[in-house]
């Protein structure tokens, strides 16, 4: 079966109505799919499930020297000590073969005043034209790196290049890179930390949904021996 997820717009109101739950009933019937069945396609309802995701924002330099960015939406931090870095796109486009014939990369923070610059780089432009200048973008040329940041984004990552697998029928290429440099505009840091009040940093949700982050909460990380102190007991 190919399962297919309606688009419809979220309202506030949602939340209220009593045939909306805040989480689900362990006994409800779930729906049951199996990703190898034949004609199943779940691209999408996987995109919804995995949200949101961070974007990376990828800039690298052709062989001739041409600056490309362009948005990727399946990222992840794989190790912090040495930084590494990684997130992967389907099919082979500009970004692939500039991270093949340099391998380097710089990954670039989207905060929502660039979701539209962001957005516009996402077109299937020739290899030979610059998402920067469409995008009206400043490509500011990398301290460690040959590869540009975006001048107008706050937090930059200059990588190096550890890996490229092919994963899939898309197929998909995962590219690992290693952290060489981290650039950074002090007046959109807190401390020692990016302020999400300025950033507001965008997340890739599915289809052509994105998310804002408006409102940030902390949550403690609890520990057994905390547990024990409190006297906390089990909930079920």
């Amino acid at each position: 079966m190919v399962w297919m997820v309606p688009r419809r717009e979220w309202r506030e109101t949602d939340m209220q109505q009593p045939d909306r739950p805040d989480r689900s009933d362990p006994a409800a019937p779930r729906l049951d799919l199996d990703p190898a069945e034949p004609g199943q396609n779940l691209y999408h309802l996987l995109n919804s499930i995995v949200a949101p995701r961070p974007i990376a924002w990828v800039s690298t330099r052709s062989a001739s020297g041409v600056a490309n960015v362009a948005p990727h939406s399946y990222c992840m931090l794989v190790s912090a000590n040495p930084p590494v870095i990684a997130f992967s796109s389907t099919g082979a486009k500009d970004t692939l073969r500039n991270l093949r014939d340099t391998g380097e990369f710089v990954w670039n923070l989207v905060i929502e005043s660039l979701a539209e610059e962001m957005n516009l780089s996402s077109a299937d432009f020739p290899p030979d034209t610059s998402e920067f200048d469409w995008a009206g973008l400043t490509p500011v040329p990398g301290v460690v790196v040959g590869a540009p940041r975006v001048g107008e984004s706050p937090a930059a990552l200059e990588c190096r290049v550890l890996d490229i697998h092919e994963y899939g029928k898309g197929p998909s290429y995962l590219t690992v890179g290693q952290v060489v440099h981290v650039a950074i505009d002090p007046a959109f840091m807190r401390g020692d930390l990016m302020d999400y009040d300025r950033t507001r940093p965008v997340g890739r949700l599915s289809g052509t949904s994105y998310s804002r982050t408006r409102e940030v909460y902390d949550l403690p990380r609890p520990s057994w021996a905390g547990l024990q102190a409190a006297g906390a007991t089990p909930r079920r």
